[in-house]
């Protein structure tokens, strides 16, 4: 098995397992600040939908997100460019205000406009080591892993 045909399949479980016991919700403790988003591109290992459902992300699918300065992001959302502002004044809670993107037809089968509403639906984050998590609606969870 290759190691990103390896990292597909465990991804996806180690997300789920974390989930269990990294906090989203920022009045359970996150001690997470708005410093911690800021500098590495962080790239997208895992996204479960609000419904908690897992979506299998395709090998050519590109998802990051740079949060540039205290109120400005850029990224990728497969073939788009995505960019904008939010707010992460409190410690592990944020809230995306505008969300500008490119409008280039991806591939069938591709979850770019999913991850953009996904996005824009912020509303926690939580940092450890490597990897953030970005929380939206009900169940919802972006996983990133900085990028080397």
């Amino acid at each position: 098995m290759t190691e990103a045909r390896l990292v597909r399949v465990l991804v996806p479980f180690l997300a789920v397992l974390c989930s269990c016991s990294l906090p989203l919700d920022p009045l359970n403790g996150s001690t997470s600040t708005p410093r911690d988003l800021l500098g590495p591109v962080w790239e997208l290992v895992s996204f479960q939908t609000s419904g908690g459902r897992i979506l299998e992300l395709h090998s050519w699918e590109i998802y990051h997100v740079t949060f540039e300065s205290v109120s400005r992001f850029n990224g990728r959302a497969d073939c788009n460019t995505i960019f904008g502002n939010y707010d992460a004044e409190q410690a592990g809670i944020i809230s995306v205000r505008s969300v500008g993107t490119t409008y280039v037809g991806c591939r069938e089968g591709s979850h770019d406009s999913e991850y953009v509403h996904a996005f824009a639906s912020a509303k926690a984050y939580e940092r450890q080591g490597d990897y953030l998590k970005v929380g939206f609606g009900r169940h919802g969870v972006l996983l990133y892993k900085k990028s080397k």
